[in-house]
């Protein structure tokens, strides 16, 4: 967790476009829990796991439209 802080900080000092990807809530079996964060940038490189799979493909595609469009997004799944 420390590790992710540590480079939005540094992406945030360096004016480098990131988007903030981070579970709220888990209901069931799930791959990560609550907390889990990913970085992804404009390049489409990321930092960091929401658990993979289906799930964290379209966060990162959503990811990447913020980024492109500049309005923050609140996803439900």
């Amino acid at each position: 967790m420390q590790e992710i802080v540590r480079q939005l900080a540094d992406a945030l000092n360096a004016n480098r476009p990131v988007a903030y990807c981070r579970l709220v809530e888990t209901r069931g079996s799930t791959p990560q829990k609550a907390g889990a964060m990913m970085l992804v940038y404009e390049d489409g490189s990321q930092a960091g796991t929401l658990g993979g799979g289906c799930v964290e493909a379209e966060v990162k595609r959503r990811a990447l439209a913020v980024l492109h469009e500049g309005k923050a997004e609140v996803a439900t799944f």
